[in-house]
């Protein structure tokens, strides 16, 4: 299947997703080095990113394998079962470990906006269509970001659900805030205090048209859309 060919995948964007803020994303908040963010576009998007992210000079994409070296360092000897049980048990006092020893903000912020206090760890495909506890499947999230993404209309796929994650933390990054900001005037309308009001707003609004543009185009795919 072509996935996303048509899905305006170019020099600029991923997925609809400018690839500045794209890239960005991957590498400083979810930290995945240079040939993580290929593999994890080429498997999504089936595009090849590595002429793009190999000219990357961030100091974030370095080789270094952040989820490699914490399963190596600290291993659960115990098989995913894919149950909620394993998950409270096994993965979550984990990932929790792994967030307060990689990623720096720890597991009180929402992973995408620091600004957002975290609720708890979401699973980026739910246990319930058949997603894991692995690391790579977990993210740490605010109530507001958490609802948002189960509200994508295409949840029981797979890619559906990294395509609206990679975008709603796109958007979160200081380019694509900037951008928001700039693009509805907020920098001179709105006190600061209401500013995160303003820009969850917005981004609410841009998840949902994203979301139409999915679900059409996984529609046309013949994919299970609800």
């Amino acid at each position: 299947m072509d996935r996303l060919v048509d899905f305006e995948n170019c020099k600029n964007n991923i997925g609809n997703i400018p690839l500045k803020e794209y890239s960005y994303y991957l590498g400083e908040i979810r930290k995945f080095n240079r040939e993580e963010i290929i593999s994890h576009t080429t498997n999504i998007y089936n595009f090849d990113i590595r002429e793009y992210v190999e000219k990357l000079n961030y100091y974030w994409t370095d080789n270094k394998n952040y989820y490699s070296d914490f399963i190596n360092k600290f291993p659960i000897s115990i098989k995913d079962n894919g149950t909620r049980e394993y998950f409270d048990k096994y993965s979550r006092p984990n990932y929790i470990n792994f967030v307060n020893t990689y990623l720096g903000g720890g597991f009180d912020r929402d992973c995408l906006q620091p600004f957002l206090k975290s609720s708890d760890v979401h699973h980026i495909y739910p246990l319930v269509y058949g997603g894991d506890s692995q690391l790579k499947n977990l993210i740490h999230l605010s109530t507001f970001n958490h609802n948002l993404l189960h509200e994508n209309p295409c949840e029981k796929n797979k890619i559906a659900c990294h395509m609206g994650l990679d975008y709603l933390g796109s958007m979160y990054t200081n380019e694509g805030v900037y951008k928001i900001l700039k693009e509805n005037d907020i920098f001179n309308d709105c006190k600061p205090e209401m500013m995160m009001d303003y820009l969850k707003v917005i981004i609410k609004h841009k998840m949902y048209d994203f979301y139409e543009k999915i679900k059409i185009y996984f529609d046309k795919e013949v994919l299970v859309c609800h």
